[in-house]
């Protein structure tokens, strides 16, 4: 009883399956066949042999789809199973659909090869061509004698290491450079090749007419121009992965597009004295694509849209209630505090991804912040006197490091004499004369540790050494602790 109602079950999602394909619904008709192949195998063996027959089918159209939708390694599954079938199954598919089932999952194979750097799946593709054509005689459809011949020649490209990716974007600014013209140069590993065209910028504020070109001197925002550039990268980068970048994600292809172009603009702004053309983010990319070339022949070509994060409202968007009562308030002050203009600059720097400028800000930001707030806090209990002459550097006898071997007369004729000099405070001992007499509401190794953060490598980018670590991790934990830090002092 219970195998006839799985029977049935399988029976019905095939001819919902059925009924999906004849309206082109690709999405219900996987689904349905996904279905009925899940009830096929819950059957027991004797009652899935009596079914057999029925089986083909399913694997072979839903590997189809798959194969459409480029889920190769679903494909995969499916159309091996779907040509194992065909052996055992007489008369279960005509000769040409066969071989173009093992012609697919030949292209699996490779594509799935390439994205794992599995030389023996480019073997196993290569075989199965290989038999291919061996039978090509036989075909009688032309265009899937095309297609094999095709992958042949990929395999072939593959082999020869003829594999390019190419990425399209425009920028928001214009990079002038010699038009239709390739510039050849390496990053990482890849061997890179680009393209720059020069576009009309719809933001121009003068007509100009299809046989010139309206320059703005210093066009850093795009007003007049913008640029469209294909950079092409010997190798291949998988354009359906992701690099994980703390709370994004973004394509592979992208992400090495984006730091290839940015090896390529430092270079240009410091060769060509263009000082204004700025490091590109994610967020700063248009019309990006992706196009995976094996020799001539167009493997992969995947177009994006933007990128970032969207919100979609039925009203403009506008500050909260309590955004806007803090910008009345600040419009009222003469000067804004330093700190916080610097504190929006390392924000600034991070999201275009300049993230030495956001170390060099957020620490300016810190340093500024604490001289502030340090005065403020310890004149909350001693003599404002007190605490100037403490900020200024003057030293007192009590917290002399050599008072244990000269007296305070001796101290003071030394300090008279200029022997003894004006020290500043050093930033840990500040934080230690604030926890002394206005502690902190956590300890005081916890603020040394976020100090030791915020300051996370500066030393090291402020001489210009290589940072192996992940530098936008570094800025964040530096622009977070930084912030934690502020409202310890708001107490």
């Amino acid at each position: 009883m219970l195998q006839q109602i799985a029977v049935n079950e399988f029976k019905k999602h095939l001819k919902q399956a059925e009924e999906a394909g004849k309206i082109n619904d690709t999405n219900r008709q996987a689904q349905e066949l996904e279905k009925a192949i899940g009830k096929f195998l819950e059957m027991e063996k004797t009652t899935q042999r009596q079914l057999q027959v029925y089986i083909y089918r399913p694997y072979r159209d839903l590997g189809r789809l798959k194969f459409i939708a480029n889920s190769f390694e679903e494909a995969r599954t499916y159309l091996d199973k779907a040509q194992r079938l065909a052996r055992t199954i007489d008369d279960a598919d005509n000769f040409d659909n066969i071989c173009n089932i093992k012609r697919m999952l030949a292209h699996c194979f490779i594509v799935l090869g390439l994205n794992t750097k599995s030389k023996t799946d480019i073997e196993v593709a290569k075989e199965i061509i290989s038999n291919l054509k061996k039978i090509l005689h036989k075909i009688s459809l032309e265009s899937l004698v095309d297609e094999i011949e095709k992958e042949e020649q990929i395999i072939k490209g593959i082999e020869s290491n003829e594999v390019y990716t190419t990425i399209e974007c425009d920028l928001p600014f214009p990079i002038i450079a010699k038009e239709n013209e390739k510039i050849t140069f390496v990053y990482k590993e890849y061997e890179c090749f680009i393209e720059i065209s020069m576009k009309k910028s719809p933001l121009c504020p003068w007509i100009v007419d299809d046989h010139g070109y309206l320059e703005l001197i210093e066009d850093k925002y795009g007003i007049a121009n913008h640029s469209h550039v294909t950079l092409t990268m010997q190798g291949y980068i998988n354009p359906n992965e992701t690099v994980v970048m703390n709370d994004s994600s973004i394509f592979l292809p992208l992400y090495f597009g984006i730091e290839a172009l940015n090896k390529f603009i430092e270079v240009y702004r410091v060769s060509t004295k263009h000082y204004w053309v700025s490091r590109l983010s994610d967020k700063m990319i248009t019309n990006f694509s992706c196009k995976i070339m094996v020799g001539q022949i167009e493997l992969r070509n995947v177009p994006f849209s933007g990128h970032g994060t969207y919100r979609m409202s039925s009203d403009p968007p506008q500050l909260r209630e309590e955004q806007f009562s803090r910008l009345v308030k600040y419009l009222e002050k003469d000067q804004l505090p330093l700190w916080e203009s610097l504190l929006m600059d390392a924000k600034e720097y991070l999201v275009i991804k300049r993230y030495r400028e956001a170390i060099f800000a957020i620490n300016g930001a810190f340093e500024n912040f604490l001289k502030i707030k340090v005065k403020e806090r310890l004149s909350r209990v001693l003599d404002p006197e007190v605490v100037k002459s403490y900020m200024n550097g003057h030293p007192t006898y009590d917290e002399f490091f050599l008072k244990d071997y000269v007296n305070e007369m001796q101290f003071n004729e030394a300090f008279k004499k200029g022997i003894i000099k004006y020290i500043p405070p050093s930033t840990f001992h500040m934080i230690k004369k604030c926890h002394k007499f206005v502690p902190f509401k956590v300890s005081y190794n916890k603020i040394s540790s976020m100090i030791a953060r915020i300051r996370g490598n500066r030393n090291e980018i402020f001489h210009g050494e290589d940072i192996i670590d992940n530098l936008e991790y570094i800025v964040k934990q530096s622009i977070n602790s930084f912030e934690e830090l502020v409202t310890l002092f708001d107490d």
